[in-house]
């Protein structure tokens, strides 16, 4: 903008000029001769007085000047005529024509209005400056959180670096402790003093012997029953959360057959005793045994699941699996041959599992929908039994049940397929099998708890078992003389049962 004001000034400048030079060229002024009348002084008469006809010739036949309206039309041609006709300069001292100081007077107004122009990009430069300047802090604070974040960065870095080499130590400082190990063992084998006698598994002379018969258990006991726990955890939750979302009619909500049917299906699942009490008794205002027979399905079903020897498969393949597990294992009966070292039994089941599943990689996710399944049509029949209705979702719908808690169900299943896994292939140095309480079963205190042991005295048999326990089973030889091994068994945690008497107890509960 600044560039282009000044142009403009040069053209006002150059227009002014011109007129003026057009104004001086024909204003009148004294003749030509009389500047030269000094020099001239010896001139005789005649010439005198032809020289001033001259001049009076002269001065009549000057051009007059031009009006001020057509000065601006063809003022460049006859400027550039009029510097080519003269031929003496004109005298700078000389004063100017109206028209000339017309032109000149509007000056001081242009030059007010380019000094306002030029304070106006004054400022925008200003502002410009102050722009420039507050991009260039913004700048250099860019640049510089870049090189915070490339220092941290680079920290990082050499963090992991280190860490990657203090790893590479590690494995390196342990491969060097088993490789010393390894001499040891072979430089004891090697020394020819006797030595007394050890069991077979510990004799060994074939490496791959060695760690087919090996007692390193990748979990602990203590691990084992935190997890037995857990799985107990999830399924009371499952059932509450179940439960919540009921609400229990006076009267029943499904046609008469197919209360009949219920009740049926509920028998044979959870048992003749249980299905009474959920068929006769009032849920209105309590339903805490609709939740415990929940709570009792899952349970139920998951025991049935880990009771298997491989989860997934088919009946009669399981049942032969198993039984030739419990022979090799055990002495059989009838047969002369010896049972094999617990290392033995434990390694070949883990072994047998790890290739079943390599033939067949989907046989758990089966299991998995199958025990969806399950669970949800016993559901189903408990709703029905019990008349209980929801605002949310239908209670006797399969699909609406499987939208609403087959995630959930899916996940206690996928957890005891991973309690399998670990108690059957991760585990050598003993056995550990879950205890489910069978319905009817009398009541021993211990061997199982009782959930409701402060509300009264135990009467009545097991009802139904809300929750699994633990035992461990290790085979043991007692004396070094002796060809046959000692099975201990040890109980690690109790299961939870509900007795007979608990609608006693409800009602003594719900009258207090």
């Amino acid at each position: 903008m600044l560039k282009a004001s000044l142009v403009h000034v040069q053209t006002v400048r150059a227009s002014v000029g011109s007129s003026i030079e057009v104004f001086t060229f024909r204003r009148p002024g004294p003749p030509a001769s009389e500047t030269a009348q000094p020099k001239q002084a010896a001139i005789t008469a005649p010439q005198r007085t032809t020289t001033a006809t001259s001049r009076r010739t002269t001065q009549t036949a000057r051009p007059q000047p031009y009006p001020a309206d057509k000065l601006t039309r063809g003022r460049a041609p006859r400027r550039r005529v009029g510097r080519s006709d003269v031929s003496s300069p004109v005298s700078s001292d000389r004063t100017l024509s109206p028209q000339a100081q017309t032109r000149v007077a509007v000056e001081p107004s242009i030059t007010a209005a380019l000094r306002s122009e030029l304070e106006a990009t004054r400022s925008e430069l200003s502002r410009s400056q102050l722009e420039s300047t507050r991009y260039s802090d913004r700048c250099r604070y860019l640049e510089r959180t870049l090189r915070d974040t490339t220092e941290q960065l680079l920290g990082r870095e050499r963090e992991v670096e280190e860490l990657k080499r203090e790893r590479a130590r590690l494995i390196a400082d342990r491969e060097r402790e088993r490789e010393r190990e390894r001499e040891r063992i072979r430089l004891s084998r090697a020394n020819p003093l006797p030595l007394p006698p050890v069991p077979v598994e510990e004799n060994l002379s074939e490496p791959g012997l060695e760690v087919f018969l090996t007692k390193t258990d990748r979990w602990s006991g203590a691990q084992v029953i935190e997890a037995v726990q857990d799985l107990n955890s999830e399924i009371l939750q499952l059932a509450a959360a179940v439960t919540e979302v009921t609400t229990v009619a006076p009267q029943p909500v499904a046609p008469q057959p197919r209360v009949q049917h219920a009740r049926k299906a509920v028998s044979n699942r959870l048992g003749h005793a249980f299905a009474q009490v959920l068929s006769t008794r009032n849920h209105t205002h309590d339903p805490t045994l609709v939740q415990f027979a929940l709570q009792t399905c899952i349970t139920t079903c998951t025991a049935r699941m880990l009771s298997g020897f491989c989860i997934g498969l088919p009946v009669m393949p399981n049942e032969l699996f198993a039984q030739l597990y419990d022979d090799v294992r055990e002495v059989a009966d009838g047969f002369s041959l010896p049972s094999e070292p617990q290392a033995t039994s434990s390694r070949w089941r883990a072994l047998t599992l790890a290739h079943i599943r390599n033939l067949n990689p989907q046989l758990e996710e089966m299991a998995v929908n199958e025990f969806v399944n399950v669970i949800l049509r016993a559901w189903a029949d408990i709703f029905v039994l019990c008349s209980c209705t929801s605002a949310d979702i239908a209670l006797a719908s399969l699909d609406a049940l499987r939208a609403r808690f087959g995630q959930q169900t899916a996940r206690i299943a996928a957890s005891a397929c991973k309690l399998a896994r670990v108690v059957k292939e991760d585990i050598m140095s003993t056995n550990f099998e879950l205890l489910f309480v069978e319905q009817g079963a009398p009541f021993v205190p211990d061997e199982m708890t009782n959930a409701y042991a402060g509300f009264g005295a135990a009467r009545g048999a097991v009802l139904c078992t809300t929750e699994l326990g633990l035992q461990c089973l290790t085979r043991k030889r007692v004396k070094r003389d002796c060809e046959e091994d000692e099975t201990t068994a040890r109980t690690l945690l109790l299961p939870k049962v509900i007795l007979e008497s608990v609608a006693q107890v409800l009602d003594n509960m719900s009258s207090q």
